[in-house]
């Protein structure tokens, strides 16, 4: 009896194939939707979760963040050196962060090239991807030496003309027009990044922190310290233990100006903000399932009204309520199906077109594409079962007559 019910089912589906298509428009739609906001949402966290992990996950910082700042509470030389005593089995390495911006100048036009400052443990830390060339050696930094180390794109874009920059002197001018030279001693590749694209061109370059300190910088030391931390350690506490010797040190308890933050939050706070995102979104689009069970069950009440007599001569000959409810349900459940599946294949197109236009890799969860599924059919089973009631309770004589 069940698959004479899903034979009648599937006849009547096809009988009004324009009809049972808009009828399964809203499943299709809703189903799609969450498919593709959660495949999309999956695949950026997981972009950003390699970008982490390619700028080193066991990392921290401590920095300076208050209105008011004397020099006694920035970062020194002594810090640097103290820390690396008390912390020597915990940590790889402590790197000053300092940054500044001079010009390239050539003929066309002038370019901002974004120097940042390291020292010999920055590779160490950050795992730099060098293509040529070597990398800063202590005594580049001990000795504040003018040497420089180019990001790939970079040394194409500035020295097109140099088939291998390192070894060549490249000149770049700072605000107050004075002139410094760098001799470029390795070539370097910056991990891919999805915020490339939105952030524009952008020219970078490695240098020794102790150049951009004593040449241009201030000397009063440092705003923040990055700090590589040994697989295996808790990063949390080790950077809360550097906090607070750093308080001990400075003496300034009460202002409370020293903050940390480690990789292993930023990510976690990042996945934590896309996921709710996620859920906002999908439940949004998930409102067009509501709506689409809502036709299918407004056209299932058609169906009835339409097929009145029809179940007046199947109670005739014998069928009874649950035959007659186990049939429309059935009807429903299918048109729900249908519209799942199509749904699940729109959802999964849309979502590889995306994350190929965003250079991601496509992250497909089997539990969402079988849940939703799942709830598609549910969805028939619910907005079904009105109907179908309504049908089984026709008396036979009055759907007889039924014209």
């Amino acid at each position: 009896m069940f698959w004479e019910s899903v034979k009648m089912a599937v006849q009547a589906i096809r009988s009004n194939k324009m009809r049972s298509a808009l009828t399964m428009l809203g499943i299709i739609i809703g189903i799609a939707s969450v498919i593709a906001i959660v495949a999309i949402g999956d695949a950026v966290k997981g972009s950003m979760n390699k970008e982490f992990e390619s700028f080193g996950i066991n990392r921290g910082y401590i920095y300076i963040n208050g209105q008011e700042v004397y020099d006694s509470d920035m970062f020194n030389a002594e810090d640097v050196d103290l820390i690396k005593r008390v912390f020597k089995n915990k940590i790889d390495g402590v790197m000053p962060y300092l940054t500044a911006t001079q010009n390239f100048v050539d003929k066309k036009k002038t370019q901002n090239v974004n120097l940042t400052g390291v020292n010999e443990m920055y590779n160490k830390i950050t795992k730099v991807d060098m293509k040529k060339g070597r990398f800063f050696s202590e005594q580049d930094i001990n000795s504040s030496r003018n040497v420089a180390i180019l990001e790939e794109k970079t040394a194409r874009k500035l020295m097109p003309n140099e088939r291998n920059p390192v070894g060549k002197i490249i000149t770049l001018t700072g605000t107050n027009q004075s002139t410094s030279t760098y001799l470029v001693i390795g070539i370097y590749k910056e991990p891919s990044s999805m915020f490339a694209g939105m952030m524009g061109e952008s020219f970078n370059m490695l240098v020794p922190y102790s150049f951009i300190e004593n040449n241009l910088g201030s000397s009063s030391g440092y705003y923040a310290l990055d700090i590589g931390v040994k697989q295996g350690e808790n990063v949390q506490k080790v950077m809360e233990d550097i906090q607070s010797m750093m308080v001990k040190r400075h003496d300034n308890a009460e202002r409370q100006i020293y903050m940390t933050q480690t990789a292993e939050s930023q990510m976690g706070t990042i996945n934590n903000v896309m996921g709710m995102l996620q859920m906002f979104i999908g439940a949004i689009a998930a409102i067009s399932l509501v709506v689409g069970g809502i036709g299918i069950m407004n056209i299932m009440l058609v169906s009835v009204t339409e097929r009145t007599r029809e179940i007046g001569i199947r109670k005739a000959i014998g069928a009874n309520n649950r035959d007659i409810m186990i049939q429309f349900i059935i009807e429903s459940v299918i048109l729900s199906c249908i519209g799942g599946l199509i749904g699940i294949t729109l959802g999964i197109s849309i979502a590889g077109i995306a994350v190929t236009i965003m250079k991601m890799g496509l992250v497909l969860s089997p539990f969402v594409i079988i849940f939703t599924w799942i709830f598609s059919a549910s969805i028939g089973i619910f907005f079904g079962f009105y109907p179908s009631r309504k049908a089984a309770q026709l008396d036979p004589i009055d759907a007889l007559r039924y014209e």
